[in-house]
């Protein structure tokens, strides 16, 4: 028979044991307090942890390739999440752009823009000069360091190859081989070895305006002979001549009794042509003695359409103003219906009242039957 067990004696040594087991259980299990790690465009979080974090996580930052530290360093380079959700402390860029090396201006040329990276350069000539490559260049990312996309263009002088030559003609410095920017030449006409000359018709002087450019197409040189200008009832007044050439300009006035319709200037043109066309001289109507209504009454056209203003005299011997020597008044050509002229009296009359039936300051004329008559106004003496 085996004698019973005696309870071992509770010792001050297990209740700690069992006291700590009982705190560590009832101590709360670390939970993901920071959802997302802090964004930065210039840096990022080194070793690039995945979000959600646990509070008393660490971010420690560096720069993002194309940029560096800010010197002096002054800022922090690390945050901590906290176990409400937030970082701490809140941090600014640490970093800023790289610069590329600057490229200096071109020769004959100049660039504008800046050298940090992500912007560009832009290239631009001096007139007169081309620009061979490429006109932008941007600071970019290479590796860790940042670099140029190309190599700097560069500004040529422009030339041009020689104009083209023309039948009949020469121009100036036609043993170059080349011509400058700007360089001009001039064109003109040979002798033409019979009785009407050749006659330069297009511009006389090209200019090299761009690489293998010039300024317009080069003239030509031709006979250009127009006919004699004649108008029926008509007269040359100027450019007077027994040939007529290319530019030649006369000018024409109808006869007495004949109105001039068109444009009394026409000049000889490259088709061997009178532009615009010859005017012509159409017969007129007057305004006869009898529709002078005071012989002190000066009557004018009201326009200019190549009318013609013919002065003469009229005598009213019925008008009270009539003087010795009978005053000048005005003879109109005039053809066409209810044409509006003006009138008024003469320096030499005064104290004349003039009612006007209808338009204040014109009196209309109308060709009734072939003849002309006067309407629409009223004229009577104090």
């Amino acid at each position: 028979m085996t004698a019973s067990r005696r309870p071992r004696p509770f010792s001050s040594r297990s209740f700690v044991q069992i006291l700590l087991v009982t705190l560590v259980l009832r101590l709360p299990a670390p939970t993901d307090a920071c959802d997302e790690i802090p964004r930065y465009v210039s840096m990022k979080p080194k070793g690039n942890p995945e979000a959600p974090v646990s509070a008393g996580f660490t971010a420690e930052y560096e720069c993002r390739p194309g940029y560096r530290l800010i010197v002096p360093l002054v800022r922090p380079t690390s945050t901590v999440c906290q176990a409400d959700g937030t970082w701490a402390p809140p941090l600014q860029d640490i970093c800023t752009r790289k610069s590329c090396p600057h490229p200096g201006d071109p020769l004959n040329g100049r660039v504008e823009g800046s050298t940090r990276f992500g912007s560009q350069m832009n290239y631009f000539c001096n007139e007169g000069y081309d620009l061979v490559g490429n006109s932008v260049l941007r600071c970019e990312l290479s590796g860790n360091e940042v670099t140029w996309s190309g190599d700097p263009p560069q500004c040529n002088k422009i030339l041009c190859k020689p104009p083209p030559q023309i039948q009949n003609g020469e121009f100036t410095n036609s043993h170059k081989d080349t011509f400058e920017y700007s360089e001009v030449v001039t064109y003109k006409c040979k002798p033409s070895g019979g009785s009407d000359p050749y006659s330069l018709v297009g511009n006389s002087t090209l200019r090299c305006s761009g690489r293998d450019e010039w300024s317009s197409d080069p003239p030509e040189c031709k006979v250009v002979r127009c006919e004699f200008p004649s108008v029926t009832n008509g007269k040359l007044v100027s450019g007077f001549g027994t040939k007529f050439y290319y530019k030649h300009e006369v000018q024409f006035e109808c006869n007495e009794g004949y109105s001039l319709k068109g444009s009394p200037k026409i000049v000889c043109e490259a088709n061997a042509t009178w532009v615009p066309e010859k005017p012509r001289c159409d017969k007129v109507t007057y305004l006869e003695q009898k529709f002078c209504i005071v012989n002190s009454l000066e009557i004018l056209w009201d326009g200019v359409r190549n009318h013609h203003i013919v002065k003469r005299f009229c005598v009213d011997s019925l008008n009270k103003y009539q003087m010795e020597n009978s005053p000048v008044a005005t003879r109109i050509h005039l053809n066409i219906y209810n044409e509006i002229v003006t009138y008024s009296c003469k320096p030499s009359v005064d104290q004349m009242n003039i009612h006007w039936l209808e338009r204040a300051g014109s009196f209309v004329l109308g060709l009734i039957d072939g003849t002309l008559n006067l309407l629409s106004v009223k004229v009577k003496s104090q």
